[in-house]
């Protein structure tokens, strides 16, 4: 009994420390692409799909970025925002791994960078990080719920 305690609060421990890094890593998404929109308009209209597509992802994103901040630093959805986060996570990850892999005809901006000027092998492993936390988080949370449920 008192070692499933000690286990369900360090658990515990982790699914919050996670829910708040993840949380406050989209928010500063949301923030760098505010701040900079000028730089984040004319690189989102560099990108290889349609400009129609990426003037609508250039007002879509931010407001998605801190949807998800608020969603896992301020809410009872943390799980929601797990999922969430995993939807940005999968194709932003693949889309970089198809310009490292050079599928496209030239490379596109860097807008996918989360810190202006850093390299697409550095905004790789920041993303597989982010997409390793955020499988990490999922996994604790469906062992939280398990745990609860007996």
């Amino acid at each position: 009994m008192f070692l499933s305690i000690k286990i369900n609060r360090r658990r515990d421990r982790i699914i919050l420390l996670l829910s708040w890094v993840l949380g406050f890593f989209w928010l500063y998404c949301f923030f760098i692409k505010v701040l900079w929109y000028q730089q984040w308009h004319s690189e989102m209209m560099n990108q290889i799909f349609s400009k129609q597509l990426a003037t609508f992802l250039y007002y879509l994103l931010p407001i998605c970025f801190l949807a998800l901040g608020i969603l896992f630093v301020k809410s009872p959805y943390k799980t929601i925002a797990s999922y969430l986060s995993l939807l940005f996570w999968l194709p932003f990850t693949c889309y970089i791994s198809l310009v490292k892999m050079q599928y496209f005809k030239r490379i596109p901006c860097s807008c996918a960078a989360i810190i202006p000027g850093i390299s697409w092998n550095t905004q790789l492993y920041i993303n597989l990080t982010g997409l390793l936390l955020t499988l990490l988080l999922i996994y604790l949370q469906q062992q939280e719920r398990r745990f609860a449920g007996h």
